[in-house]
């Protein structure tokens, strides 16, 4: 009887080793494949520049969906594309504080009179010359950033999602998936129908204003500024709160989903329904890796995105500052209305393009937190 016992016992431990060592084995080699399947799509999404950009500033100067970066990949490129930028605006500003000086002369010397006010206008289209050009250029760049940002958030957010649920946040990326595909209608919407008309008729009502002080519209241009920030800023507070209650939520229904997976394996699957309860948890937990890893290169890539054109428009909003300085400084009030005019509008676009950026980033962050937390 003792040697029947020992008999089973054998049988047995060969039969689980037998059944549990390939479905482990399986299951590690279809995680990985899963996860060189989301890299090859990752790398794809992200444009060549940004992937260019992303491996330089990368420590081993690996590839887009690989690489380690770190923030102090993000700072030192932040710091380049600054100092690269404020070139131009310098060159400009000293083009128009050489206008306004010249300007301020001659009207000086003529005493006031139609000569006077036709310097002065003469001085104010000189600084539309000068800052035309650069300011279209910066809100250019606008619709490029935003046309750039929603096509890879086409790409990644697929992918992002699919990651989410392999790992077992199945109801968290179902929720990331339907609210980012709304934010990417509406970007592509601003992009190609907002951001170019509204930007051309702000500026217009500067210039206005500016030639002719009588239509008192450099007061319309600030009001029309606030306006836009203060709906942006509303925008962005009621998806980020909407998102983070979603992704704690959706978190916690993912948890109590993941546990029954656990507890029915464990307690309805005969013999090896521990091993296969563990397992389920060991591969949910490297597929949390790669999610991960997945969230980090799109935050990083959207952030090296964002660096080009907001460092521009911060530039050219410090250059529109200190020419303004200059023309108050020198009493040229037709030339500070237009560029604190422009100054609006420049604001404005820079409010845009850190509203889209960052409700991207941060929705990202927040559900990559709150999957972290799903208890297995």
């Amino acid at each position: 009887m003792c040697r029947l016992k020992k008999i089973v016992i054998l049988l047995t431990a060969a039969l689980l080793t037998a059944v549990t060592c390939p479905v482990a084995a399986s299951a590690d080699e279809d995680t990985s494949a899963f996860a060189e399947e989301m890299t090859e799509r990752l790398s794809e999404a992200i444009d060549s520049e940004t992937a260019e950009d992303m491996r330089s500033a990368s420590p081993d100067g690996a590839s887009a969906g690989t690489g380690s970066l770190d923030p102090q990949s993000l700072i030192s490129g932040f710091k380049n594309a600054f100092v690269d930028s404020l070139k131009s605006p310098l060159k400009i500003f000293g083009s128009i504080a050489a206008v306004l000086i010249v300007s301020s002369a001659v009207q000086s010397m003529a005493a006031g009179g139609e000569t006077a006010s036709a310097v002065g206008t003469v001085s104010v289209l000189g600084c539309v010359t000068l800052i035309y050009s650069a300011v279209c250029e910066a809100f250019t760049g606008v619709c490029v950033f935003l046309r750039r940002l929603s096509e890879f958030m086409l790409s990644y957010i697929p992918i992002y999602a699919s990651v989410t649920a392999a790992s077992g946040g199945v109801k968290t990326g179902g929720s990331y998936y339907a609210a980012m595909l709304g934010v990417t209608e509406l970007i592509g919407f601003v992009a190609e129908r907002a951001v170019m008309p509204f930007l051309s008729v702000f500026m217009a009502l500067s210039f206005t204003a500016a030639v002719n002080p009588t239509l008192k519209l450099s007061n319309a241009a600030a009001s029309v500024g606030s306006g836009v920030r203060i709906t942006l800023t509303a925008l962005m507070t009621v998806f980020g709160g909407s998102a983070a209650i979603q992704s704690i939520s959706s978190a916690a229904a993912d948890t109590a989903a993941a546990r029954a997976v656990r507890f029915g394996a464990a307690s309805f699957v005969p013999i090896i329904g521990g091993s296969v309860s563990e397992a389920y948890s060991t591969v949910c937990a490297g597929v949390g890796m790669l999610r991960s890893g997945v969230g980090t290169v799109g935050i990083a890539a959207v952030a090296f995105m964002l660096i080009r054109p907001l460092v521009t428009l911060i530039c050219l909003r410090i250059m529109l500052g200190l020419s303004k300085v200059t023309a108050d400084l020198l009493g040229a009030g037709a030339a500070s209305e237009l560029l604190s005019g422009t100054g609006y509008a420049v604001s404005a676009a820079i409010s845009t393009v850190l509203c889209f950026g960052m409700m991207f980033i941060l929705s990202t962050a927040v559900v990559t937190a709150a999957a972290a937390g799903i208890q297995r």
